[in-house]
């Protein structure tokens, strides 16, 4: 037999078994680009690396909060440049709420939030109206509405709670209950707080009709981004990092006192994630800033997206989506009809529609007790009243894209109701025939 020509079964055995010893050597790194959705210029890091990285974004953190313990924010700079000095760091910004944004020469983004969503003193309590919703008076100023009215296709509700801080379990108990009124059950509810707010928690919210996200939010280069609970380590950190390819899917944020996972809009898409017909509420600061996180989740199918267009205190994003929701509970009432709703009242003398009140402007904290003055659009006032005075710093609105028509309570389930609009856009709520 001639053994001169082809290869033999143990040759081709041998190659086998080789070519897999090179795929194990190399981390299966070449099989990652490939599968992969990247970008170009993409650099894969080691596990030491990514440590290497966590450890320079925990070493800045930990700077800038002994700033906050001193109520030193001039110092902030200072370690802006310190950061710049540090092994990998490509470069390091700050934004206009004092966040650090760093970026490593990977292409990892990283940011340091010195503020936190703790509750302010006490602001009073938050009052509705229980009105006949055939009298609510609505002009949807930032409604996309369908001409189809319809409502959401399951019974189950979420509720994430990366960072359980003063007012935040208070406000999530307010949360639950309202979703109890709109035909939630509790155990058709599932929290997730602290660290359970994960990455594949994340993953798995597409099987929720509501889903509730109170977390810190921030705008950094052209993504919208929220925090979660989740912390990184260096051996997960790098396993993502060469898995998604891209500067802006996830990165690690320094909040809290702790490192966590932060992911950008365009996670919902590389995950493909899908909310046919559901409500997302994204108490966050910036969460609406860009419209990024909007237009994902409503490309994801989602039906209405709620969110707060800068940064907030964490009293009037706890008191705002309360009285939106406490609306949303009443049987019939559409998001327009909530929204226009008077649902906020303060200490003032009457209560107010939260459109009638936003945007509103915050003004500096000229006395620094970080109880923050804000005057709204409609000429009223609420906060701190030392700040009177000072300056203007921007301005926030809490508003919604998506359909307007959208009725939540399952007290109506399956029944759905719309608007029959008159001239200068307002109308009266009319049973959809």
């Amino acid at each position: 037999m001639d053994h001169t020509h082809g290869l033999g079964w143990h040759t081709i055995l041998f190659l086998w078994g080789l070519l897999f010893l090179l795929l194990l050597l190399c981390g299966c790194t070449l099989l990652q680009e490939w599968l992969a959705p990247g970008t170009p210029g993409f650099t894969p890091i080691t596990d030491t690396e990514a440590q290497a990285m966590l450890d320079v974004l925990e070493a800045g953190g930990r700077r800038v909060d002994d700033l906050m313990v001193r109520e030193d924010l001039t110092g902030l700079d200072g370690v802006a440049s310190w950061l710049r000095t540090q092994p990998g760091v490509s470069s390091c910004e700050i934004e206009q709420d004092g966040t650090l944004w760093v970026e490593f020469e990977c292409g990892l983004p990283g940011s340091i939030l010195p503020h936190t969503l703790a509750a302010t003193p006490d602001a009073g309590a938050v009052a509705t109206e229980i009105a006949d919703p055939l009298q609510a008076q609505f002009h949807g100023r930032r409604a996309l509405s369908s001409s189809d009215p319809k409502g959401t296709a399951n019974d189950k509700a979420a509720v994430l709670l990366p960072f359980l801080l003063e007012g935040v379990r208070e406000t999530a108990d307010t949360v639950k209950r309202l979703l109890n009124d709109m035909g939630f059950p509790n155990p058709r509810i599932d929290e997730y707080g602290e660290e359970a707010v994960s990455l594949d928690v994340v993953r798995g919210l597409d099987e929720y009709s509501v889903v509730y996200v109170e977390t810190h939010g921030l705008s950094a280069k052209t993504r919208q981004w929220i925090v979660l609970g989740e912390k990184p380590h260096r051996g997960g950190l790098a396993d993502l990092w060469n898995w998604y390819k891209s500067k802006s899917v996830i990165g690690i944020a320094w909040c809290e006192g702790s490192l966590r996972y932060q992911i950008s809009d365009l996670f919902v898409d590389v995950e493909g994630l899908r909310f046919p017909g559901s409500l997302i509420l994204m108490n966050a600061c910036t969460s609406r800033q860009k419209a990024l996180f909007s237009n994902a989740f409503l490309s994801a199918g989602a039906s209405v997206f709620f969110g707060w267009t800068n940064t907030t205190d964490g009293n009037l994003i706890h008191y705002a989506m309360q009285g939106l929701l406490e609306q949303l509970a009443m049987p019939h009432k559409s998001i327009a009809a909530a929204y226009t709703s008077p649902a906020l009242q303060f200490d003032w003398d009457r209560k107010c529609s939260i459109d009638e009140l936003f945007p509103a402007t915050p003004l500096e904290n000229s006395d620094g007790d970080g109880f923050v003055r804000y005057d709204f659009a409609n000429g009223r006032s609420w906060g701190d009243p030392g700040d009177v005075g000072a300056p203007a710093k921007y301005t926030t609105d809490f508003v919604y894209d998506g359909d307007s028509h959208l009725v939540v309570s399952r007290l109506v389930w399956p029944i759905f109701y719309s608007f029959e609009t008159e001239a200068a856009s307002c109308g009266a709520l009319a049973r959809a025939a």
